[in-house]
């Protein structure tokens, strides 16, 4: 059991250590970008799965650091066929290396479920979550965002949604 532990805890550090020393790190572009994606989420056990859009701008604020404010908007059918929208604007916080980076984000959403046409349920709120992904120098990457915590309808539920999206940065 404990040689089980010892190759997990060497398995994340030694990367972990790797990626947030300073040494290897290359400096992210300021630039604005586009995301082309998808999004699966889970409310208690409701599920949904739709394509998601956005936008953001990078700003490069310390070597290997940036700041993204950002925009995102989200079309989604859930497990009883309700149309759901979710629009966020948010801030994401990363830290790169290379190519790669990975981050924390903020957000405030608001989220609408439209049943036959009509507006069933509203909720928005504050978020957050974490981001992962990398950029290419030729503009084209790749990003995985969590949505996590999502104030619902529903008291003591919450929201939690993953979006995988195809970027492009022009620089």
């Amino acid at each position: 059991m404990m040689d089980k532990i010892r190759t997990y805890l060497y398995l994340c550090f030694i990367p972990a250590t790797l990626f947030f020393s300073g040494g290897l790190a290359a400096a992210p572009q300021n630039g604005m970008g586009i995301y082309l994606g998808v999004i699966g989420a889970s409310e208690d056990s409701v599920t949904s799965n739709g394509l998601s859009l956005g936008v953001d701008a990078l700003f490069v604020i310390a070597p290997n650091w940036s700041l993204s404010p950002y925009l995102m908007i989200s079309a989604e059918r859930d497990t009883y066929s309700r149309t759901i929208t979710d629009g966020l604007a948010g801030i994401a916080l990363r830290r790169w290396q290379g190519d790669w980076f990975i981050g924390v984000h903020a957000f405030e959403h608001d989220r609408l479920i439209i049943d036959n046409g009509t507006v069933q349920n509203s909720a928005y709120g504050l978020s957050g979550g974490l981001t992962a992904g990398f950029e290419k120098p030729n503009g084209w990457g790749a990003q995985a965002q969590a949505d996590l915590f999502e104030s619902t309808y529903i008291r003591g539920t919450q929201r939690n949604a993953l979006r995988v999206h195809l970027t492009y940065r022009w620089h």
